[in-house]
């Protein structure tokens, strides 16, 4: 009940806990008991980074976004979401799924009404069937013999925001034609994101451990914060001279607070 209670509790717009709450109640320690007031750090000892998908999850993901982008496409041809009717004209039956960084190949194999049978990765067939319309958040169906609650929270295009297990996962359909044109396209540099450090979630300063005018390596801390009773280390984006430090130990800090700036590349050069 628990796990269906936070897999179902649709939040937007403001930043939330659900991710860790959810990952919690997947820990051994915490089902059975045995737990303490060092639970988090002893769990979490690098700070939490989302939930990791176990074997065979990825693909019900890629399974669960291709049924979307199915029933998508369907209605836009405005029919009545019989798929053996139309779907074929209205999507490729061989798709490629990329979930995050990993790329799914998808075979659609037969269709019925509101369900379809899929194959990710030339894995054996399951069927997917679930209620989920286009417009809704929560897709509460099942994947095989496998009951799943997936809440759809954004789409761009081919590209959707997918929760799952409490974390946000980055999912795209295409077809494979299109796949092969994706991955010839250059990495999108985020200026913002590639010269600032910001932080995930308010919370407080801990520590700075560098100044302006250092020099700093892709990866390195640069800072510490403490959000949710939970420490955790910021990171420089990329490799540059520190530019400057918009908070200092002890400061509140909101979320998406700028603390750190880079010199431009360009600037840095010179």
């Amino acid at each position: 009940l628990m796990r269906k209670a936070l897999d179902s509790y649709v939040i937007k717009g403001v930043q939330h806990n659900i991710p860790l709450l959810r990952d919690i109640i997947e820990q051994p320690h915490f089902i059975s008991g045995d737990t303490s007031t060092n639970f988090l750090p002893e769990t979490y000892p690098d700070s939490f980074h989302g939930y990791q998908l176990k074997d065979g999850q990825s693909a019900q993901l890629a399974a669960s976004a291709v049924y979307m982008s199915v029933m998508r496409a369907v209605l836009s041809r405005h029919t009545n979401y019989n798929y053996s009717d139309s779907a074929t004209a209205a999507l490729e039956e061989n798709l490629a799924v990329t979930v995050n960084d990993t790329v799914h190949s998808v075979t659609i194999q037969h269709a019925d009404g509101d369900a379809f049978t899929v194959s990710v990765d030339g894995g054996e067939a399951v069927e997917v069937h679930s209620d989920w319309a286009p417009g809704s958040y929560l897709f509460n169906g099942s994947i095989g013999d496998q009951d799943v609650i997936i809440q759809a929270l954004e789409r761009d295009g081919q590209s959707m925001k997918l929760r799952f297990f409490g974390t946000v996962f980055d999912v795209a359909v295409r077809t494979q034609e299109e796949q092969k044109h994706f991955e010839l396209f250059p990495d999108v540099v985020d200026a913002v994101n590639a010269n600032n450090v910001v932080t995930p979630m308010p919370g407080m300063m801990i520590s700075v451990s560098v100044a302006p005018g250092d020099t700093v390596s892709a990866g390195q801390a640069v800072a510490v914060i403490e959000a949710m009773k939970m420490q955790n280390s910021l990171v420089a984006p990329r490799a540059g001279v520190v530019k400057a430090v918009h908070f200092q130990p002890g400061d509140k800090l909101a979320d998406h607070d700028v603390v750190l700036e880079l010199e431009e590349e360009e600037e840095a050069d010179k």
